[in-house]
C-alpha cells in the first residue's frame, strides 16, 4: 500500500521476523532505500558476518523486559498478557520512549530492527502511539525448516523447538502489523530478485529507490552462500515436529510476500493462533523447567567435574608423597642394611680382639709364672752363693785360689 508520509512527522520502519529469518539481510536492504539504522550498532560475528543492524542499546533494553517477564529469547510460549502484566509497564514505556527519542535524534528515516520485538510489540506500540510516530512495518519471512537448521548449527536448538518459536514469531508479526499495512518480504526472494524486491518494497513504503546504493548491496551484501539450505513445502509437511497450523501461516507467508494473500485470511489463522497459544505457554513452561533441571544438573555435574578433579590432585600429591616416603624408607633401609653390616664387621673384630686379649692374658700369665720362677732359682742360687762363701771351707782355699790366678796370668790361662 502506497502511501504519503508527512515530512514533519518522525518516521519509523521496524522490521519484524523471526531469528534466523533474514531479518539482517532485509535490514541492510532498507539501508539502500534510506532507512537509517545508527552507528552503535552489534558488529558482525561469525554465525552473521554481514552484520546484524540491530542497535545494541534496543537489544539490551530487549533482553532487560524479557527478563522481568521471566523469559529469554530463546523461550517458548510469551503471551501479550504475560507482558502487559509485567511489573512497572508503564515505566518500560517511558523507558522504551526515550530510547526512541534518542535513536531518532538526527535521523528522517530510523530502521529498528530485532528479533526479539515481535512478542515485546505491547509495550512498542505504546511507545510509538505515545510519542506520535508514523511507523510502518516490514515482515521477515524464511521457510521454518531453513530457519530450524540455521538455530540447530548455532544455538543447538531441536527442530521441534524452533518450529513452535517460528510459529509465535511469525503470529505476533501479523498479528501486530498486518492491519497495518506490513510489508512481508520472502527471504529466498530477496536472494533471487534481489532489484525486484527493493523496488517492491520501496513502492509500498513511499521510498525512493537509489540504484547506486541497491547496486551496493547486491554486491557487497548479498552471498549465495547466504541461502544454506532450500526447502518447498511437501518437505515442511513432511518434517519432524510439523503441525497443520505451522503450514497454514507458513502459505499464508508466502502469498503476503508476492501480494495475493487476502488480510481478512488471517482472521482464522489468529484465532487459531490464540486457541493454541495456552499449549505454547504449558509447552515453554515445561521446556524452562527442563532447562532450569538441565542447567542444576550441569552444575551438580561441574562441582562434581571439580571435587574429583581436586581430589584426583590430592590423590596425585599424595601418591608424589608417599613415593617420597617410601624412597626415603628404601635410603633408610638401606642405610638400616648397612650400619647392619658394620656392626657385625665391629662385632667380628671385638670377638677377634677379645681372643687376642685372652691369649695375651694366658701369655702374661706363663711369662709372670715363668719370672716368678726365674726369680725363685736366682734367690735360690744367690743364697747357695752366699752359703758358699760364708763357708769355713771358701775362707781357707782363699790362697790356692789367688795363687792359681797368678799362675794362670803368668801362662795365659785363665
Amino acid at each position: 500500500m502506497n502511501r504519503e508520509v508527512s515530512s514533519m512527522t518522525p518516521r519509523v520502519v521496524v522490521i519484524l521476523g523471526m531469528h534466523r529469518s533474514g531479518t539482517s539481510v532485509l535490514s541492510a536492504g532498507l539501508e539502500a532505500l534510506g532507512v537509517e539504522f545508527g552507528e552503535n550498532l552489534i558488529p558482525p560475528r561469525p554465525d552473521n558476518p554481514k552484520g546484524y543492524w540491530e542497535d545494541a542499546r534496543l537489544v539490551a533494553f530487549n533482553d532487560r523486559v524479557l527478563s522481568l517477564c521471566g523469559f529469554s529469547s530463546g523461550d517458548v510460549g510469551l503471551s501479550s498478557r504475560r507482558v502487559l502484566g509485567v511489573e512497572r509497564f508503564e515505566e518500560i514505556v517511558q523507558q522504551a520512549m526515550a530510547l526512541l527519542t534518542e535513536l531518532l535524534a538526527g535521523k528522517a528515516l530510523l530502521g529498528i530492527k530485532d528479533p526479539r520485538m515481535p512478542r515485546l510489540m505491547p509495550i512498542w506500540q505504546a511507545a510509538f502511539d505515545a510519542l506520535g510516530l508514523w511507523v510502518d512495518y516490514v515482515i521477515a519471512a524464511r521457510h521454518p525448516l531453513s530457519v530450524a537448521e540455521s538455530l540447530a548449527t548455532r544455538d543447538h536448538l531441536s527442530r521441534e523447538k524452533s518450529l513452535m518459536l517460528w510459529y509465535e514469531h511469525s503470529c505476533r508479526s501479523m498479528q501486530w502489523a498486518l492491519h497495518k499495512g506490513a510489508v512481508v518480504v520472502d527471504y529466498d526472494r530477496l536472494l533471487a530478485l534481489p532489484r525486484q524486491e527493493l523496488g517492491r518494497i520501496g513502492h509500498r513504503l513511499s521510498l525512493p529507490v537509489d540504484e547506486s546504493a541497491c547496486a551496493r548491496f547486491v554486491g557487497d551484501v548479498l552471498d549465495v552462500a547466504l541461502r544454506h539450505s532450500s526447502h518447498d513445502a511437501s518437505a515442511l509437511a513432511a518434517a519432524a515436529g510439523s503441525f497443520q497450523a505451522l503450514l497454514e501461516v507458513h502459505e499464508a507467508l508466502q502469498q503476503l510476500a508476492v501480494d495475493r494473500f487476502d488480510i481478512e485470511g488471517w482472521k482464522g489463522l489468529e484465532r487459531e493462533f490464540s486457541r493454541a497459544m495456552p499449549l505454547l505457554e504449558y509447552v515453554g513452561e515445561l521446556d524452562r523447567q527442563l532447562w532450569q533441571s538441565a542447567s542444576s544438573h550441569n552444575e551438580s555435574m561441574t562441582r562434581f567435574s571439580e571435587q574429583v578433579a581436586d581430589l584426583a590432585m590430592s590423590y596425585t600429591a599424595q601418591r608424589q608423597l608417599n613415593d617420597g616416603l617410601r624412597d626415603r624408607l628404601l635410603e633408610a633401609g638401606a642405610r638400616d642394611e648397612q650400619n647392619e653390616r658394620a656392626m657385625r664387621e665391629l662385632s667380628r673384630r671385638l670377638s677377634v680382639c677379645r681372643e687376642e686379649l685372652v691369649s695375651a692374658q694366658r701369655n702374661l700369665a706363663e711369662t709372670d709364672n715363668l719370672l716368678r720362677r726365674t726369680q725363685v732359682d736366682r734367690d735360690d742360687t744367690h743364697a747357695r752363693l752366699m752359703a758358699i762363701l760364708d763357708s769355713r771351707f771358701w775362707r781357707f782355699t782363699k790362697p790356692l785360689r789367688n795363687l792359681s790366678r797368678l799362675f794362670g796370668s803368668e801362662t795365659g790361662c785363665p
